[in-house]
């Protein structure tokens, strides 16, 4: 039995995908295009479109076998079946689906490509250090290039060669930082002081952006730490957690009614986030509520909304509860298989890209797929490791 024990983990060894530095470094370039595309699309235009392209044909070569798994099958399905949504939408009411096309099959198809074989945990581990340096250094661009976006001094965003980013979607790509930064100092007990700084300095880079959508994401992010780091959920440890939560929050609270912007301030703090006072979110929301009612099933067509505010309600209306189930099943299986083998880094990057796409329409944003990509790839080169250590305990 031990022979066999030993061959069933040299068998798991030897399952995962080695990449070269090229490929290692192609993939760390596309997370690096990622955080900055905004600001280099006056000048190459859609470069990362088409390097995504480029891409998974790299990947696809670089494989000696491909094979495929529930996940995605389940992926690509989505994506048939949004496709076929499109032929009972009315296309007199915009051009979401011709816009939104190429975006959509690149980022699954390089979901398919990163997730069919297992990356090694240590060319996982660069590609996450690439994301947290990535949006650190946008978090640093923050504190020297920042101005008013479109003219609200409540909402700064950075301004590089004449381009700005909407600043929820740079609150996204702050939080990136801070969710990894904090795993590091947290869980990992790595460069406790420097990842302490950075998650400080994107933290500040964040609420600069006045985004409530980022600052509710960040508070997510906060209470799924917590939760992550509790091993045993009695009530006594959980009262415990909610303490802690409460004194990091209030503290947070503290340094930005001191420290940011007042205008700032005043919108993620003072100003109401209802009844109007939120984008007009609410009324956006009710009337998507509306149209779900009327087509529930398999709603209306990819195509029929440009904007909601809000990913889940967008994806409703567009493929129904059908359609938007398949996606569910997708992420609830990586979450799932995140707390089974007790890596919290996988629950943590999916909470920093999901949270904030239920206040802005995210479905075609780099921040939205890459931490679904990344949660998921960080979820294969540990899981193997995990059953490798089952396998034992069995065996002893």
């Amino acid at each position: 039995m031990e022979k066999d024990l030993v061959g069933n983990i040299e068998q798991v060894k030897s399952s995962r995908f080695k990449p070269d530095s090229i490929t290692i470094f192609l993939v760390a370039f596309y997370f690096v295009l990622s955080a900055f595309e905004q600001y280099y699309q006056s000048f190459t235009g859609p470069l990362t479109r088409y390097y995504l392209v480029f891409l998974i044909l790299v990947l696809l070569l670089s494989y000696k076998k491909v094979r495929f798994g529930g996940i995605q099958f389940l992926m690509i399905f989505w994506l048939l079946f949004k496709f076929l949504s499109a032929t009972w939408a009315p296309y007199n009411y915009n051009d979401v689906f011709s816009r939104h096309l190429f975006s959509q099959i690149g980022m699954v198809g390089l979901f398919v490509v990163l997730s069919i074989e297992s990356f090694d945990k240590n060319s996982v581990n660069k590609l996450v250090e690439v994301l947290l340096y990535s949006s650190i250094v946008m978090g640093i661009l923050t504190m020297f290039f920042a101005k008013p976006f479109v003219g609200e001094d409540a909402r700064l965003a950075v301004s590089l060669f004449g381009t700005q980013e909407d600043p929820n979607n740079l609150a996204a790509i702050y939080l990136i930082g801070i969710t990894i930064a904090l795993y590091f100092a947290f869980f990992e007990r790595k460069q406790i002081i420097f990842n302490t700084v950075f998650a400080g300095i994107n933290s500040f880079a964040l609420g600069m952006t006045g985004s409530r959508a980022g600052l509710i994401s960040l508070v997510a992010v906060i209470f799924s730490i917590a939760f992550l780091s509790n091993k045993k959920y009695t009530i006594k440890n959980t009262l415990k957690r909610l303490f802690y939560i409460s004194i990091i929050l209030l503290f947070l609270y503290l340094l930005a009614s001191k420290f940011l912007p007042e205008a700032a301030y005043e919108r993620l703090f003072v100003e109401d986030y209802s009844a109007g006072g939120w984008s007009n979110r609410d009324v956006l929301w009710n009337k998507g509520f509306d149209l779900i009612k009327l087509k529930p099933i398999f709603g209306w067509g990819w195509g029929y909304v440009e904007a909601v505010h809000n990913t889940l309600i967008t994806m409703l209306i567009d493929v129904g509860v059908f359609g938007t189930l398949i996606f569910i099943v997708i992420l609830g299986k990586i979450i799932f298989d995140g707390i089974r083998i007790k890596k919290p880094l996988v629950v943590m990057l999916l909470v920093a890209g999901l949270i904030p796409a239920l206040s802005i329409d995210a479905i075609n944003k780099r921040f939205f797929w890459n931490g679904i990509i990344m949660s998921f790839m960080v979820l294969n080169a540990y899981k193997n490791d995990f059953e490798k250590e089952k396998e034992v305990v069995k065996y002893d």
